[in-house]
């Protein structure tokens, strides 16, 4: 299943490995950015697929952007595989051979989220309850700096307890999937879209 949908660079036991060790020593938290990493006639017809479904917009002091339900309710069949997929046991095993971080089958949360003109994520962690792993999976198209947007990632402060300063900066990139752990400590934030274009993820949580 796994080269159904993942590209074949990333599943070369050489590869895997390596990935392993970087996942580890990655500053300021443990983290992947994998670019290309699903198929691109996959992502394709995944991204038609998001085009069906409805998008509520959700604001609060933190955040302001639209969002879709869960995925476990989703009825469209190619984001049910795509969900199903994510889900599999042998997904798991293979989240845990590029991370060291165990995983549970059938255990994730998945939505897609859309970033328009002001909207934004302020800095928080994604320590609730039993997550381990956050995910995002970008599908966007053409956006530079200056679009904002960005997913940043802070230092920590030992003392505060609260997030320092943005030490790496992502731009929304096209078929890159993030892996970060969800920490007391791993702060992050969306920075805010200034531009007219449309920062599309499909985003959750590995528990």
């Amino acid at each position: 299943m796994l080269n159904q949908w993942i590209n074949a660079r990333y599943l070369d036991p050489n590869q895997t490995s390596g990935l392993r060790k970087q996942f580890s020593k990655a500053f300021p938290f443990s983290h992947h950015a994998l670019k290309g990493f699903f198929r691109e006639d996959k992502l394709t017809n995944i991204y038609k697929a998001l085009q069906t479904l409805e998008y509520l917009p959700k604001e609060s002091d933190l955040f302001k952007f639209s969002q879709t339900g869960d995925f476990k309710a989703v009825k469209n069949p190619i984001l049910k595989q795509f969900y199903d997929f994510f889900k599999s046991k042998e997904f798991a095993v293979y989240i845990h051979s590029i991370t060291g971080i165990n995983v549970k089958k059938d255990q994730i949360d998945m939505s897609s989220f859309i970033y328009q003109n002001t909207d934004h994520l302020l800095p928080h962690d994604d320590k609730v309850e039993n997550r381990t792993i956050a995910y995002v999976l970008n599908l966007s198209k053409g956006f530079v700096k200056e679009d904002g947007a960005t997913l940043d990632f802070y230092d920590y402060n030992k003392k505060t307890k609260l997030p320092n300063k943005i030490v790496k900066s992502f731009v929304p990139t096209y078929n890159t999937l993030f892996l970060f752990k969800a920490l007391s400590n791993s702060f992050h934030q969306v920075s805010e879209q200034v531009s007219g274009k449309n920062r599309v993820t499909i985003t959750g949580w590995f528990h």
